[in-house]
């Protein structure tokens, strides 16, 4: 019996082990900041990364936590496709209405990066 317990315990061990060393890597780093938005492109079918991209400005008044995104400083961020149409038509309307955007970037917030969250707010801009 003893035997057994043993061989239960070494495998659990094992499974155990296997799980930490599987989930070590798969941390991915976000910021989630209230921005402005500058302007927004269509990019062009040659380039790296297609479809939507959006000129954001940090407004926060310092540079955002866990980033090197400078206060009043523009940086370009390309939208996820799982956004969609969707993604684009809340970019846009508050672009029109002049309000600010609640962004997730996945990332440091570095130049390119993908917007993964897009959320309204009705602070102006």
């Amino acid at each position: 019996m003893a035997k057994m317990n043993s061989r239960i315990s070494a495998l659990v061990l094992c499974f155990v082990c296997l799980m930490v060393l599987s989930t070590a890597g798969t941390s991915h780093a976000e910021v989630i900041c209230q921005v402005k938005i500058e302007s927004v492109y269509m990019s062009t079918p040659t380039t790296t990364h297609t479809g939507v991209l959006a000129l954001l400005r940090n407004t926060t008044g310092a540079t955002i936590p866990a980033t090197d995104w400078a206060n009043n400083t523009t940086r370009a961020f390309y939208v996820s496709k799982s956004l969609g149409n969707q993604g684009l038509a809340l970019l846009l309307t508050s672009l029109s209405n002049k309000t600010k955007i609640i962004v997730n970037i996945s990332g440091t917030a570095v130049n390119g990066s993908l917007l993964q969250f897009i959320a309204a707010t009705q602070v102006p801009q």
